[in-house]
C-alpha cells in the first residue's frame, strides 16, 4: 500500500492527515508534534542528516545549536524535509525543527552513556513492561507517577525507571516515544536518577528488517522520508538505532533480575555482564551487519551462525523466552536461574497478561499488561520487605498482593 502511493500529492495529504490527526486528550502543542513525530536523524563520519515532517506542505526550518552558536537552515516547500550539514563539534548539539519557526528542541548526544547492567536498589524503582508506541498512555502514566511534569520533562529526581523493551512496533507513535525516552535518560541522569532501557525482541526485529508489526502511521513516516522503516533504527548510522543497540539484554537492580522475555536455564552460569558482552559481540559481528545492510555478503561457519541465531531468535533466548509465563511447573528452573545470578526475583515483559501480577510465590513479576503502556510497576524495598504497586494514568498506586 505504501509503495503504490509513490510520493504523489494525494498520498502526502493522506499521510499528513493520518500523522497529525487530533488525538483526544493529548494536550500537545504544535511544536511537540513537529519536533518529535517523524524526526529521523542519521550521521556519517563528518555529516548529520536531519529529516522531519510538518503538518502542512511548506518550507521547513531547522536550527542547529552547538557550543552556544546557532545556525539556521531551510528546506524547500513540502511535507517531508531533509537538511544535511557538517557534523557539529563537541559532545552534543541541539536541533529545533518546524515550518515557519524552530519548534520543539531536542539535544542529540555524540557519545552514548555507558550501559548499566548492575544498579543498587533505589528507594523507588519503576518498571515499564512493553509499551509498543503508546506515547500518550506512557506519558499519562509517568505523569501520574510523578516521574515527569506537564511538559514531559523529568521530575523524578533520584528515582529509577526501567523500560523492559518492546518500545517499538504495534503502536502508532513509536518514534515519538523513543525520542521521549532518549531525552528523559539524560534529564534523569542530570537529576541524580536513572532511566534505563533493555532490548526486546521487537527492537531486534525492526533492526533486522522484520517489519510485519510496524503500525501504518510509522510506516507512513518512513514512506514520506523515502526510506525503509528499518533505516530509522539502523544501528550503524541512525541516532536512535545506535542508542538502542547499546542497551543491554538483562540487568540487575538490587536483588531483582530484569529482562524482556525471561532468563532460561540455558543462561545459568552467566552474569549480566557476560550477557551484555556476548550481545555486543554478536551485534558487532559482520553477520549482524549483513542483516542490517543486505548489500553486504558474509560467510560464517555453521557453529557461529547457530550460536548467533539462538541468541537473537531462539525461543529460549532472553528476548523470546515465555516458559515461566506459560507454565506454573518451572519453579526449579526459575529458582536455579535466580540463584545463579544472585537474584531474589525476576521481572519480565514480553508475554501479555490481564494486569501486572506475581507468580511462583513472588519469584516472578509479570510486568506486561494486555494493554501496552497502561500500567507501571513500582517496587519499594527488597526481599521480605519488598512491596509492589501498580500505577495507572489516574488515581493513587494500587497494591499488588503477593501470591
Amino acid at each position: 500500500m505504501m509503495a503504490s502511493c509513490k510520493r504523489s500529492s494525494a498520498c502526502v495529504a493522506l499521510g499528513l492527515a493520518l500523522l497529525f490527526a487530533p488525538r483526544t486528550g493529548s494536550g500537545q502543542n504544535a511544536s511537540d508534534l513537529q519536533g518529535q513525530r517523524g524526526l529521523y536523524v542519521w550521521e556519517s563520519a563528518d555529516s548529520v542528516h536531519v529529516h522531519w515532517i510538518t503538518p502542512q506542505a511548506r518550507p521547513g526550518v531547522l536550527r542547529v545549536t552547538a557550543r552556544g552558536e546557532a545556525q539556521d537552515f531551510t528546506s524547500p516547500a513540502g511535507a517531508a524535509h531533509h537538511v544535511a550539514l557538517r557534523k557539529p563539534r563537541g559532545d552534543s548539539y541541539v536541533l529545533a525543527v518546524g515550518d515557519t519557526a524552530p519548534g520543539d528542541q531536542l539535544t542529540i548526544f555524540s557519545r552514548l552513556l555507558p550501559a548499566s547492567v548492575n544498579r543498587a536498589a533505589p528507594d523507588s524503582l519503576y518498571i515499564f513492561g512493553d509499551t509498543h508506541g503508546e506515547y500518550e498512555s506512557v506519558r499519562a502514566v509517568l505523569r501520574n507517577a510523578g516521574l515527569i511534569d506537564d511538559q514531559a520533562r523529568w521530575s523524578g529526581g533520584r528515582k529509577q525507571l526501567v523500560f523492559l523493551g518492546d518500545i517499538t512496533d504495534r503502536g502508532a507513535e513509536v518514534t515519538r516515544l523513543l525520542w521521549l525516552i532518549y531525552r528523559l535518560e539524560r534529564e534523569a541522569k542530570a537529576a541524580g536518577g536513572a532511566v534505563d532501557v533493555l532490548l526486546g525482541n521487537h527492537e531486534l526485529m525492526v533492526m533486522l528488517g522484520d517489519l510485519r508489526y510496524v503500525h501504518a502511521n510509522e510506516q507512513k513516516l518512513a514512506e514520506l522520508h523515502g526510506i525503509s522503516y528499518q533505516q530509522i533504527l539502523n544501528p550503524q548510522r541512525a541516532v536512535l538505532g545506535r542508542w538502542l543497540v547499546s542497551k543491554p539484554p538483562v540487568m540487575k537492580v538490587g536483588d531483582l533480575l530484569l529482562v524482556h522475555g525471561g532468563v532460561s536455564s540455558d543462561y545459568a552460569g552467566e552474569t549480566v555482564q557476560t550477557l551484555a558482552r556476548k550481545m555486543t559481540g554478536h551485534f558487532e559481528h559482520e553477520l549482524f551487519i549483513a542483516h542490517v545492510d543486505t548489500t553486504k555478503k558474509v560467510r560464517v561457519d555453521s557453529a557461529y551462525y547457530a550460536e548467533w541465531n539462538d541468541f537473537i531468535w531462539g525461543p529460549r533466548s532472553v528476548f523470546w523466552y515465555r516458559g515461566y509465563m506459560e507454565s506454573d511447573t518451572l519453579a526449579a528452573e526459575l529458582n536455579g536461574v535466580l540463584a545463579s545470578f544472585g537474584a531474589d526475583a525476576m521481572v519480565v515483559g514480553h508475554t501479555p497478561a490481564p494486569t501486572i501480577h506475581v507468580r511462583y510465590g513472588g519469584k516472578l513479576i509479570a510486568a506486561h499488561p494486555r494493554r501496552p503502556g497502561t500500567e507501571l510497576l513500582l517496587v519499594t524495598g527488597q526481599g521480605e520487605r519488598r512491596r509492589l504497586h501498580r500505577i495507572v494514568a489516574n488515581g493513587p498506586p494500587q497494591s499488588i498482593a503477593p501470591k
